[in-house]
């Protein structure tokens, strides 16, 4: 009978040894953890090229202003599902119903991304947790930076650019010092990676959307970012980078003040028969969903209310907002990515 105890015993202790190997991937090697257990991770980054990319419906995006508005008499611009504030997509159903023109932003968005003139990559820094796609994927602070990518083969072959192992070059434009490849002017430097989703919280992201043969250059405020990693990138053994990720279900949202999104808009005017730039402020006016500006005089000087927002009045030579005004366009595109080779090189375009 002590002996049948022993050999139970031996079963039961063995059985416990499996399970913690599984868990901890016995290898003569500790796990790394991201540090919550006392350890600690050498830190790597992992990058990813855009392959779709998708002007959001009014359901899809962030609760920007923290106000469900709703209304049926037409007295205000009703949010989306749970508060979502995204009229971009409805502005430009507008804009393609006032012009004779068929204006079609989400195809014209795909035709550009699988011909490698819209290459959007996104480099996740300082990442201390082994998995970051897994449940157990946790990491209280990453960084995101952003670029307009460069396609290194030579022909240029944008067949392989979402290969999952591509490497990409940086257009010297998406940076403050166009030798710098660390100055990017997309940065969220406040993100973090809970549970395998990679969430960023409000910056400036500077948004490229080449529709046609224009580029769309938005410089969208309050912007947040949420992707679910689909995929943990592992290391490679050739480059040295993390690849073979990707993510999934990401969302980028945020606000454009009327006079910015008027000024980008103004571009397509001469492709768009039939609209005036005066249809188009009228177009964004009614459509406006944020409350962006405070009330009072603001920094634009004027000398009648001629050189104001049609809102606004001219007041000791400054223009003046109005409370409860809403200024703003909010906007959100969704967005899927793969992984790949950020190699750090800076191409400046001819």
């Amino acid at each position: 009978m002590k002996f049948l105890n022993q050999i139970t015993k031996f079963h039961y202790t063995w059985g416990l040894f499996i399970i913690f190997c599984l868990l901890s991937a016995c290898n003569g090697e500790s796990t790394p953890s991201d540090g919550t257990d006392g350890s600690t991770v050498e830190p790597y980054e992992a990058s990813f090229v855009v392959k779709k990319l998708e002007i959001g419906t009014i359901d899809q995006g962030f609760d920007l202003d923290g106000v469900n508005t709703q209304c049926s008499d037409g007295s205000c611009i009703p949010d989306g599902q749970n508060g979502v504030d995204n009229r971009l997509s409805e502005i430009l159903k507008a804009i393609d119903n006032a012009t004779t023109e068929d204006f079609d932003a989400n195809a014209s968005i795909a035709e550009n991304i699988q011909k490698g003139d819209m290459l959007i990559v996104l480099r996740v820094l300082d990442i201390n947790t082994p998995q970051m796609g897994s449940l157990t994927g946790s990491d209280s602070h990453v960084e995101v930076k952003g670029y307009m990518g460069v396609d290194t083969d030579d022909p240029e072959n944008p067949d392989d650019n979402f290969s999952g192992t591509e490497p990409m070059d940086i257009d010297s434009r998406s940076l403050q010092n166009s030798s710098d490849p660390e100055s990017s002017l997309i940065h969220f430097g406040d993100c973090n990676i809970s549970a395998g989703k990679l969430k960023c919280n409000p910056s400036l992201f500077k948004l490229d959307i080449t529709i046609q043969d224009n580029t769309l250059s938005l410089d969208v405020e309050k912007t947040q970012l949420v992707a679910t990693i689909d995929q943990s990138p592992s290391k490679d053994g050739n480059s040295g980078a993390y690849l073979g990720g990707s993510l999934k279900n990401g969302v980028l949202g945020g606000y454009v003040p009327i006079k910015n999104l008027q000024n980008a808009l103004n571009q397509f005017a001469d492709q768009l028969q039939g609209i005036d730039p005066g249809t188009i402020q009228n177009i964004l006016v009614e459509h406006a969903d944020i409350d962006a500006t405070p009330p009072g005089p603001t920094d634009v000087p004027c000398t009648g209310n001629g050189d104001c927002l049609p809102w606004q009045g001219c007041r000791q030579n400054f223009c003046f907002e109005p409370a409860d005004q809403p200024d703003a366009i909010s906007l959100a595109v969704v967005f899927e990515a793969v992984s790949v080779q950020f190699t750090g090189n800076i191409v400046t375009p001819q």
